[in-house]
Formats: C-alpha cells, structure tokens, sequence
C-alpha cells in the first residue's frame, strides 16, 4: 500500500475466541546446538563390553524418546554396565524431544569419541551415561550462564526462582515446573533427572540456586545447568525468537492453565536480531495493554507479530483474518504481474526451510512491484500452502487493482508494496 497510508498503519489486535475439536498436529521442529560437553578421560576401546553396551544404551534412550521426555537406563553387566539418561525440558513436544536426544547421541559420540563418562547438554534437553552407577546421586557439578547485555536492580526473577525450586521437587513424575508472567515478559523453570528422588531433586536445585545467587542475580537472564538439575530465567517470546531466526513458539503454565505463545519476525529480519528483538518488545507490551485479562490474543506489528492462547493452536490455521488495501489504482496489466509473481512466491515458500519468499517484478520504468509471503513454521507445508493460497485469493478480490495490500492471520502473511519494503541483500528474491 502506499508510503503515507503506512504512517496511519498502527498495531492491530484483535481477540481470537475459536472453538475447535483438538487433534494431534505436526508440530514445528527446533534447531539443536550443544551448549556444552563434558568428557571423562578414562577411554574404552572399539568392540570392547562397554563400547557394546553403550551402543545398546544409546539404541535405547532414541527408540523411548519418542514416548517420553524424561528417563534412565543401564545396558549390560558388570564390570562393563553402562549407566545413562535424558530428560527434556517438561513443556517440550515430545516430537521435539525426540529430535533432540536423537541429535545428542549423534553429538556426544562427536565429542566425546571413546569416553567411559560423558553429558551433553541442549537448551531443551540433556543426555548422559556413565561406566559408573550415578543413580539417585544429586550432582551439581555445573556451569553459570548469564545474560551479558542486560541487568536489573528487580527481586522479582529471584522470588520466582525460589518458589519453582520449592516447586519442582513434588511436581512428580517430572519434576518439572515453569512460571510465566506474560505482562512481566518473565518466564523461568527448575527441573531434576528422572533418576533423583525427591529429596535429592531438592537438594541439587537448592546448592544450584545458592551458586547462582552468589553470582548472577544482576542479569536479566541467567541459567545454571548441573548434571542433575537445571534452573533457567528468560523472557520466552521475546528473548527467545531472534535467537532462532525470526521464530518461537513455548506452551508455559501458569497456576493451574496452560498458556501457549509463539512469536514471529519478517523474514528479512531473521538475522538482525536487534530489529526482530526490538519489533518483539514493541508487540509484547502492546498486546498485554490492548488486550488485558484475555485469553487470547495477537497482536500485529511492521516487522512482526506475537500471539498467545489458552488453547493449543500449533499446526492449527488461523481462520480469523484481516485485509488492508492500498488507496490508490493500478492498472489491470500491473494488478496481473503482481498476482502473478505472488502465486510463484507461495510455492517457493512452502519449499523454504523458514516458509518465507520475496519477489519484485518490474512493471514499468517507474513502477514495480515487491512481493513477500511468509508462514508460521509451526505449520505442515500443506497448511502453509492452504494460508497463503486462502489469503491469495482474499486480497485478488477484495484488493482488484489497488497499488498495495495485506493479509494478516495468525498462520500467515502476504504483503505487496510499490516500494522495496524487505531487505532484498537478506532474502533471495525472484524476479519475473
């Protein structure tokens, strides 16, 4: 749409309130990236019991992480036992899970070739085994990360750290427990391995959080991951999507509801964190004040869009939607190009690992066209196709020969502008 209808194009929000029988959806899958790894210098050899046992362990721990998220396990008999677990995050998929601990064992055999005792952690799970019986034995033997750009003077993330580590150890089986404050943009958890008991739970994340406290308060953000708990505060949403190229998405709990977030960013943004960071922090606070006390909302920006529900709508399509149109005409040839290169843009998005495309076709001397379509990646590529192609169709009849439009949902968004709107150095664009 035009440059000066822009300047009146404020955040919109509006209250979403669908009523839908729940089924099981693809859910979008994470990148993982080892934070760290540690190494025993004690060495087995290839095609020994133990190098035997701990391929039978490993073998193990992949087939059971696509039914739970959190287990320990031994393979073989003494003196070559080999003793392991994982755990994942508790408000983690387990699609996700999965993926993650398959990742793990792939990346602690990398790392750690031949090692009798190693542990790998991820920001969403850890994997573990070990020559020795470990079972049961809290170890806090770990390492302190903070947030190096930002601090605080708030006790607040301390008193809700505090009450989650009292929390955690009774939240059987898992030993899991979460916090978000979604007006406070804070969002912490505690966690132990399965193989601890109660007690034990309470005491690694007790000496744990004593470390932090003694260290790390000031940041805003902080986390302590020890073999055998973990304790972590962040901001979700807004933290986490420039982290993971433009987009997030967290199920959190809150009291006694479930609470289901996902933030995106416009596909140039993908790696400008401090643009899609400062576009989140815009979006985040808007959407608590213009939409208080709700249960679900969006809240649309320039270069971004937050969302957030009490019902899980992950892999769901957003049927509620809104179209702008540009105020001035164009002519029936330009209007074609356009649609044109729209269309051949959805396919090329769907194909796209960030469901993202961008285009310009040129019209003539002093007028072109640029295009852009992007999907949620918590859709299928079925359900990214069905997006685009339903707010295709919308903006070709409601938007006949306008010299701009969009189309927002919660699942998708397609925008045309005269002028270059998108950093064309940051996506591959086509051009017809």
């Amino acid at each position: 749409m035009a440059s000066h209808l822009l300047h009146h194009f404020k955040a919109l929000s509006y209250l979403f309130f669908l009523l839908f029988i729940y089924h099981n959806t693809a859910m979008a899958t994470l990148t993982f990236k080892p934070i760290k790894a540690n190494c025993a210098t004690t060495r087995y050899t290839d095609n020994s019991p133990f190098s035997t046992n701990l391929k039978t362990l490993l073998s193990t721990l992949k087939d059971k992480s696509s039914s739970s998220i959190s287990i320990n396990e031994t393979a073989g008999k003494a003196p070559a036992t080999v003793f392991g677990l994982y755990f994942c995050t508790g408000d983690l998929s387990k699609d996700n899970c999965q993926a993650c601990i398959q990742t793990a064992i792939k990346d602690i055999i990398d790392s750690c070739p031949s090692s009798k005792q190693a542990i790998i952690w991820y920001d969403y799970c850890e994997l573990r085994y070990s020559d020795t019986n470990f079972f049961g034995l809290p170890d806090t033997n770990g390492f302190s990360m903070i947030n190096v750009n930002e601090n605080t003077t708030s006790s607040r993330p301390v008193e809700v750290v505090s009450q989650l580590v009292k929390d955690a150890p009774l939240a059987q089986p898992l030993m899991f427990k979460s916090q978000a404050f979604i007006s406070e943009s804070l969002y912490a958890l505690a966690q132990c391995s399965s193989d601890l008991r109660s007690k034990g739970c309470s005491d690694c994340l007790t000496t744990i959080f004593a470390n932090i406290k003694a260290c790390c308060t000031s940041s805003k953000g902080w986390r302590f991951l020890a073999p055998s708990c973990w304790i972590r505060l962040l901001s979700s949403l807004t933290k986490n999507a420039p982290a993971m190229a433009g987009f997030f998405y967290t199920i959190v709990r809150e009291k006694r509801n479930m609470l289901y977030g996902l933030a995106l960013c416009r596909g140039d943004l993908q790696n400008k964190r401090d643009d899609c960071q400062s576009c989140l922090n815009d979006a985040s606070r808007s959407i608590v004040e213009d939409c208080p006390s709700k249960a679900q909302a969006i809240e649309w920006y320039e270069k971004c869009f937050v969302k957030y529900s009490n019902q899980r709508f992950f892999g769901m399509l957003d049927t509620v939607n809104r179209t702008l149109c540009g105020v001035e005409q164009v002519s029936a040839d330009a209007d074609c190009a356009t649609e044109k290169l729209a269309r051949s843009l959805i396919n090329d998005a769907v194909k796209n690992k960030k469901f993202v495309s961008a285009g310009k076709v040129v019209i003539s001397s002093s007028l072109s066209s640029y295009v852009l379509v992007q999907c949620s990646r918590d859709l299928s590529k079925g359900r990214c196709m069905q997006c685009l192609q339903r707010g295709m169709d919308k903006v070709s009849c409601e938007c006949k020969l306008t010299n701009g439009w969009r189309y927002l949902s919660g699942s998708c968004t397609l925008r045309y502008e005269t002028f270059p709107f998108f950093d064309t150095a940051i996506i591959s664009t086509v051009s017809l």
